[in-house]
């Protein structure tokens, strides 16, 4: 069985959840909990933790009672992975045509109407395995997102009808199976923020079931509160990869997908700005590429909403 220990995650039905109470007084708690045997222990098992504040003596010879409490809740989320599949997974944040795996988010501001950024993510699953009869894609939901819009999945590159499950804390996205062996498998949904997001930032995973068995995960991405005042703030692109080249000159194109460096401009009535850049050596133990032939071309400025990009020849 594979645990999962998640704030906000998912269950599988109401049916599944469980609930028990763990009681902490002075430092002790009560015994290990018993979340069940074979098919019961599968779904959510929420865990409340009860902390008593006890009485205390402080060196001055002043005693504090206090009878308050605080409690934490943690949930368990069970799955079965007895059976062995073999998929990849990779997700990523689709902006404007660009793959990232961080993103700035604004909450619902007086400049933005009140309207929180809608952000569009992308999963991409390959089945090098066994045949997944029933898929689900799970998607942990905190609570400054809501799910909007319809989301769309493609098999092999064809588009197939899904179904949005919402559920307490997280949503399903189902389809008719199966994914047989070799198939690729692109999901793509919006979430939209309701609230300014945590400064702890969010990095949400998805997660693939086949009905009740887990099939994998995909890479965490990133959500980066955006300040509502300030200045400018600069989202590096992820490294860059260009493989193993034997000869020269030659132009060499990124293989690691596109990457978009983004700039965010917070200032209360925005204004002109620029980048400046220094390229450093092309290395290869002690090989160094050096010269003015060496240079990478970032492609043209693209003007997007609430980034102020200027206009231009392309950036070398």
């Amino acid at each position: 069985m594979k645990f999962r220990e998640v704030v906000f995650y998912f269950k599988t039905s109401q049916q599944n959840r469980k609930t028990f109470s763990l009681n902490i007084n002075s430092g002790t708690s009560t015994s290990a909990l018993n979340l069940g045997t074979d098919s019961t222990l599968l779904g959510l098992h929420t865990i409340t933790a009860t902390i008593n504040r006890p009485t205390l003596k402080l060196a001055n010879g002043e005693t504090i009672t206090s009878n308050a409490a605080a409690k934490a809740t943690v949930n368990v989320y069970v799955v079965d992975d007895s059976v062995n599949y073999d998929v990849t997974a990779q997700k990523y944040i689709s902006n404007n045509g660009n793959q990232l795996t961080q993103k700035y988010v604004h909450g619902p501001t007086a400049s933005n109407g009140q309207t929180g950024d809608t952000v569009t993510m992308v999963d991409e699953f390959t089945n090098k395995g066994t045949t997944i009869t029933t898929p689900i894609v799970v998607v942990p939901l905190a609570a400054q997102l809501k799910q909007v819009g319809t989301p769309t999945v493609t098999v092999d590159g064809k588009a197939v009808t899904a179904q949005v499950v919402p559920m307490s804390g997280y949503f399903n996205i189902a389809w008719a199976g199966p994914i047989a062996k070799g198939s690729q498998v692109v999901v793509s949904y919006q979430v939209q923020a309701t609230a300014a997001l945590p400064a702890s930032e969010l990095t949400p995973t998805d997660v693939m079931m086949d009905q009740s068995s887990y099939v994998v995960d995909t890479n965490k991405v990133t959500l980066l509160p955006a300040a509502t005042t300030g200045g400018i703030e600069i989202t590096p692109p992820t490294n860059l990869e260009f493989g193993t080249q034997t000869t020269t000159p030659g132009t060499y194109k990124n293989t690691d997908g596109d990457k978009t460096l983004l700039v965010t401009d917070n200032r209360a009535t925005p204004g002109p700005w620029t980048i400046t850049a220094q390229l450093s050596d092309f290395t290869a133990g002690s090989r160094k590429l050096t010269g003015e032939a060496a240079k990478i071309n970032f492609g043209t400025p693209a003007l997007v909403v609430r980034y102020l990009l200027p206009a231009g020849r392309p950036i070398n």
